[in-house]
C-alpha cells in the first residue's frame, strides 16, 4: 500500500502554506501537505498549460493508493514532460525505495 506521508511531510515542512501541489492522489495528498491540491490533468491535455492555468508549484510523482507501480499516464506522459524540461520542473525530493519524487515548478 502507498505511503502517502512520503513527499507531503517534506512539502508540509519546505514549503509556502500558498503552495499548489499536483497529485495523482490529490484529496489524501490535500491531508498531509496541507496544501491546495489538484489532480492529474487529463489524458492528453497539454500537460504544461494544465500546469500554468492551475498555478502547480510542485509536482508529486508517486504511486496511486493500493499500487506498486506508477500509473501508465506517470509514465508516458507526465514523467517524460518533467524530465525533458529540466529549465521547467527540478527534483527536490526523491525517495527512491518508495518511488516518489516531487519536482518543483520553475517559474
Amino acid at each position: 500500500m502507498t505511503d502517502l506521508s512520503i513527499g507531503t511531510v517534506w512539502i508540509a515542512k519546505n514549503t509556502s502554506p500558498e503552495s499548489v501541489i499536483m497529485s495523482v492522489n490529490p484529496v489524501p495528498h490535500f491531508l498531509y501537505a496541507n496544501r491546495a491540491t489538484v489532480g492529474y490533468p487529463e489524458n492528453k491535455q497539454n500537460i504544461e498549460q494544465y500546469i500554468k492555468d492551475n498555478g502547480i508549484d510542485y509536482i508529486i510523482v508517486s504511486k496511486e493508493l493500493e499500487t506498486d507501480e506508477l500509473n501508465d499516464y506517470t509514465i508516458n506522459f507526465l514523467l517524460p514532460e518533467l524530465i525533458s524540461h529540466p529549465d521547467q520542473y527540478r527534483a527536490v525530493f526523491v525517495d527512491t525505495t518508495q518511488n516518489v519524487t516531487v519536482y518543483q515548478v520553475i517559474q
